[in-house]
């Protein structure tokens, strides 16, 4: 994937549930903050709690993988790109 290229909602889901630290698919507020330092945000812990926020339909302050859909689009919407 050449660099600057815009990340695809499938290359985005990966990165997120590389984060999952349990390998369970539920992601915490950290692990959401890892994840958006990844990809690159200037400010992840508030795009952790901002996706938390979009993501979140169950209340539980984590995303589970019936979320995982809102995030990943959420995440999608900001244009993260590859980096060279």
């Amino acid at each position: 994937m050449p660099s600057g290229q815009t990340l695809s909602e499938e290359r985005i889901r990966e990165i997120f549930l590389q984060f999952a630290a349990d390998k369970n698919n539920v992601l915490s507020r950290k692990e959401l903050k890892n994840a958006f330092k990844y990809l690159g945000a200037m400010f992840p812990t508030f795009r952790a709690l901002l996706g938390i926020y979009r993501a979140d339909a169950n209340g539980n302050r984590k995303i589970d993988s019936d979320e995982l859909d809102d995030l990943v689009k959420y995440a999608n919407s900001l244009g993260y790109t590859v980096k060279g």
